[in-house]
């Protein structure tokens, strides 16, 4: 069970690929000065790129795109759940900081999904 959710994540994050970088060139095009353009183009660029590296990774149940994916989720889970706890020691009024709690615990879910299956994951293609 948790070799297919490593690998559902694996094509939802290549499924999310395109929409990513259709977003990054219209941000781009409309609201980054023509200066920066070709470095926040060539950001975008590696991101995307890495995107892609670690959905493969993940379709092909590789421990480094399960790890990248994993730390990567937990780290935005951690910046959720502090925004929150921030919201909730100083209130504005209108604003939904309690939010960040729900979406940093499901953030949470690939490292868990990674630890279970682990040990069926490999580091590289067995070489025969």
């Amino acid at each position: 069970m948790a070799r297919g959710a490593l690998r559902l994540m694996g094509g939802l994050l290549l499924g999310f690929t395109p929409f990513f970088v259709v977003g990054a060139l219209v941000t781009g095009i409309r609201y980054v000065s023509p200066g920066d353009r070709v470095t926040a183009f060539l950001g975008w660029g590696i991101m995307a790129a890495s995107f892609i590296a670690v959905g493969v990774g993940l379709l092909c149940l590789r421990k480094w795109a399960a790890l990248a994916f994993s730390l990567l989720t937990a780290a935005c889970a951690v910046l959720f759940i502090t925004q929150a706890v921030r919201g909730m020691t100083h209130p504005i009024s209108g604003r939904a900081d309690w939010l960040g709690f729900p979406f940093g615990f499901l953030l949470l879910i690939p490292s868990v999904i990674t630890l279970k299956a682990w040990h069926s994951l490999s580091w590289r293609r067995n070489q025969a």
